[in-house]
């Protein structure tokens, strides 16, 4: 087994928790070597006078005030937050290293130059990184800029995770102009680094859904994104297939610095008065997005949204997330029912009958965890149903034994995952999984979707089509529902989060490719919430012969 050389650059001994756990993933491969670069940044001169001139000269006065500004307003926000959430006080949590941990440890020293780059200083301490014999540099310094021979100083460059998605926004700070413009995502990439750390090659790139202020959206971007590096850089030096670079393509992106002044107070406005309207809506006037589902008997290719019958809420709950089925003249309607006062979420079925008339047939399938998202199927003469079942810890499978409401668990796809929103199809004598799984077990369900296949339905035993989520992106990773064409293609249904909008709509995709080599999609259409009067979302499709279901969402009290 061929091992690897990776050194790990950190400006000191204590380290933010994402570095240290990757520390820790690169340490437990057998056939990889870790040595610590302790790069510290000196100034050409000293003092701490001449260093305020520096950058005032460098930054001008006026600039200096809005790094001031914002610097406030990161400790006031940051502060809040911190007391408010325990991911937070993680995200900000320091760890040491110990140079023992490593088999090798040197100091070299970089400066900031008058660009504000950091270049390697010192043709000794370049001699030294080449001489360590290194097959690739892990940045372990954040979004730092390396210019000069540094660059070059192990075989294969060094490689980083840069917060912002660099087709729209790169620059300074991370995470907070996707909050400012109200972006519906927050991007990274992971990159090796050239001299202008925008134009590098990139291996990898995800989104995640945008939050509602600064500190939160960076303290989740950091969370989610993090973890991905020791999986790429494993990757890369093993020359995974999954590894590709990036094909370059033109970009509209600005590269942002730090907000002035003006924009600082005007992200405080503005979050103002978000929280504010959020206060006026919810505890005010007590409404909440409120789920519906609506149907059609068209094919769902000839559906016009606007047109579909709707069926009313139960009092205090919400019906959401249909898949359809038809037996016995039948179309039976399996739905999340969600009791607004429990907080919980079980199945229900709505029986249409052949002129529109309907029952509701409460809960044919209750557990003590939250469900939703029954995706029921037929399959040699009997039907099963895979369940959102995350709370549960686990992706399960169950057999009906009366139709529509009595069901038993069959067997546990999987075990200790966290997942959401799975559905299965049968292609080519093999089984596969589509399912929105988290890769590191965090809550956040909506941009990484995985492919698993197996042999059998009846399977605990589900291999992955690659060691890194097909699709990475908060605006099509989460799925909402699976359609057959009328030549036999099938295509996803895929949710669009914005802006403090979950479901905010939903795309669909043509599925181009599925086996074991792989999977592609390509896109077919996007809905949009503006079918039926006063709509905050929709999120999901699903539709059999001429027969289509689909939700809705409309803020409005829960009774």
């Amino acid at each position: 087994m061929k091992r690897y050389r990776v050194g790990i650059t950190l400006k000191d001994l204590g380290c933010s928790k994402y570095i240290h756990d990757t520390i820790q993933v690169l340490k437990s491969e057998n056939n990889i070597e870790i040595i610590l670069i302790l790069d510290e940044i000196t100034d050409r001169k000293s003092g701490r006078i001449s260093k305020i001139f520096q950058k005032l000269g460098r930054n001008g006065a006026l600039n200096s005030m809005s790094s001031l500004t914002f610097s406030l307003l990161q400790t006031i926000e940051g502060g809040l937050i911190y007391c408010l959430s325990n991911s937070a006080r993680k995200h900000f949590e320091k760890t040491k290293v110990e140079p023992d941990e490593f088999i090798k440890c040197i100091k070299v020293k970089s400066f900031v130059s008058e660009d504000g780059k950091e270049t390697c200083c010192s043709d000794e301490d370049l001699k030294s990184l080449e001489q360590l014999d290194l097959d690739i540099i892990v940045n372990g310094k954040g979004n730092t800029d390396y210019c000069g021979k540094i660059l070059s100083a192990a075989r294969l460059g060094i490689i980083s995770l840069l917060l912002g998605d660099n087709r729209w926004n790169g620059g300074l700070p991370p995470a907070f102009w996707e909050v400012y413009k109200r972006s519906s995502s927050t991007g990274f990439t992971i990159q090796i680094l050239n001299e202008d750390q925008h134009e590098g090659a990139i291996l990898y790139r995800g989104e995640v859904i945008t939050k509602r202020t600064y500190t939160e959206n960076l303290v989740h971007l950091c969370r989610e994104s993090n973890p991905f590096l020791a999986l790429v850089v494993k990757r890369f030096l093993n020359h995974d297939k999954s590894i590709k670079v990036e094909e370059k393509r033109p970009v509209a992106g600005i590269i942002h610095k730090f907000p002035n002044v003006w924009q600082t107070a005007n992200y405080i406005l503005k979050s103002f008065m978000l929280y504010a309207n959020l206060f006026i809506e919810r505890k005010i006037l007590q409404k909440n997005d409120r789920w519906g589902v609506a149907y059609s008997r068209k094919f769902w290719t000839d559906v016009k949204l606007s047109e579909g019958k709707r069926i009313p809420n139960p009092k205090y709950r919400f019906l959401a997330d249909p898949f359809v089925i038809k037996r016995d003249g039948r179309h039976h309607i399996f739905v999340e029912d969600y009791d607004c006062r429990r907080s919980l979420g079980a199945i229900s079925c709505v029986v249409v009958n052949p002129d529109d008339t309907y029952e509701i047939v409460d809960n044919v399938l209750v557990e003590p965890f939250h469900l939703s998202f029954p995706f029921v199927f037929e399959e040699s003469g009997e039907i099963f149903m895979l369940p959102e079942t995350y709370e549960g810890n686990g992706i399960r499978l169950y057999r009906c034994i009366e139709f529509p409401n009595k069901w038993e668990l069959d067997t546990e796809l999987l075990r200790d995952v966290s997942a959401t929103d799975t559905m299965l199809i049968k292609r080519h004598d093999k089984w596969f999984m589509l399912t929105n799984m988290n890769q590191f077990l965090f809550s956040d369900h909506m941009s990484q979707l995985h492919v698993l296949w197996s042999d059998t339905l009846r399977s605990s035993d589900w291999k992955p089509l690659s060691s890194l989520p097909i699709v990475n992106s908060s605006r099509i990773g989460r799925n909402a529902g699976l359609l057959s064409g009328k030549n036999g293609d099938r295509f996803r249904v895929r949710q669009r989060q914005a802006f403090n909008q979950y479901g905010a709509g939903f795309s669909i995709a043509k599925i181009t490719h599925l086996d074991l080599d792989g999977y592609s999609e390509e896109s077919f259409a996007e809905i949009e919430p503006v079918f039926f009067d006063n709509l905050k979302g929709t999120h999901h499709m699903h539709g059999v012969d001429d027969f289509t279901v689909y939700d809705f969402a409309i803020a409005e009290r829960y009774s």
